[in-house]
């Protein structure tokens, strides 16, 4: 994590505020603590929050950024998932979310996940 006192005040205050469940006001910090030093661990907080918020479209570079740099981080793939699924690019999604299944088969949430992408894709092209 990077030392910029500014990045780090914007991070902590946003981890904070997402924790008290005010995604919005966690956003705004979070992102002013990637403008100062786009850090991974920055982006993926920001990208937590982004998702949380519902905003997927402004979510999915910073997930693609946290992809880029680390192909097998499970979460990273089940986020990045998670925005194409929101912004309709289920087919894209169902790719890194059978990535995220085959870095963590123990983790049945994940396939379970990956069967309803499956489904709404099924249901889409019906």
């Amino acid at each position: 994590m990077s030392l910029s006192s500014d990045a780090l005040t914007w991070y902590l205050a946003g981890i904070e505020s997402h924790d008290a469940g005010e995604c919005e006001r966690a956003v705004e910090f979070l992102d002013a603590a990637v403008g100062a030093d786009p850090d991974p661990t920055y982006r993926a907080a920001l990208s937590a929050a982004l998702l949380d918020n519902g905003e997927f479209s402004r979510a999915l570079p910073h997930c693609e950024s946290l992809v880029a740099r680390t192909t097998d981080d499970h979460v990273a793939l089940i986020a990045i998932a998670r925005c194409l699924a929101g912004v309709d690019r289920v087919t894209e999604a169902i790719d890194y979310q059978a990535k995220a299944v085959a870095v963590r088969p123990d983790l049945r949430d994940y396939a379970s996940v990956l069967a309803q992408l499956h489904d709404r894709l099924r249901s889409e092209r019906a």
